[in-house]
């Protein structure tokens, strides 16, 4: 798959901005790659969540990324007791994909889907992110299920 390249790689000092207002770390695979690329340069980006084919929009700016993790507990503060979440990817009606944090972890442990209409409480199975919503335990795992809808 190709990817278009962003006209200005981010800086290691806007990653670690993110990285001390959130308190995790992020992982050094999703760093090497969203800190060059944006985009594929085709469209119609696909990844299989629980079987189903799920689009991907767009990734978040860097600077969304702070305010779109404080808010993902918003309609259960509660859950938030469980860990961090980090949306870093949407698709065209604002589903998210995001990395999960463990509590007390600073390093994440799944990369999972939460679909818009789905209640934060469905995600967990106890303290974890149910399976049938997880993609990845890695963002190189997660990008190397990517694929182009192929036209029929």
């Amino acid at each position: 798959m190709e990817w278009v390249k962003l006209n200005r790689p981010l800086s290691h000092e806007t990653i670690k901005k993110l990285e001390e207002e959130l308190g995790i770390n992020l992982p050094r695979d999703f760093i090497d790659w969203y800190s060059l690329y944006d985009l594929p340069k085709q469209q119609e980006l696909l990844v299989d969540v629980d079987g189903e084919p799920c689009d991907i929009d767009s990734f978040y700016p860097i600077q969304m990324m702070a305010s779109e993790s404080k808010s993902f507990f918003d309609e259960d503060k509660q859950l938030s007791e469980n860990g961090k979440v980090l949306p870093f990817a949407f698709d065209s009606i604002g589903s998210q994909y995001c990395f999960f944090y463990p509590k007390n972890s600073k390093a994440p442990s799944t990369i999972f889907f939460h679909h818009k209409d789905d209640h934060v409480s469905e995600l967990f199975d106890g303290d974890h992110i149910d399976e049938s919503f997880t993609i990845s335990s890695t963002f190189q795992g997660f990008l190397d299920q990517l694929y182009i809808r192929e036209e029929d």
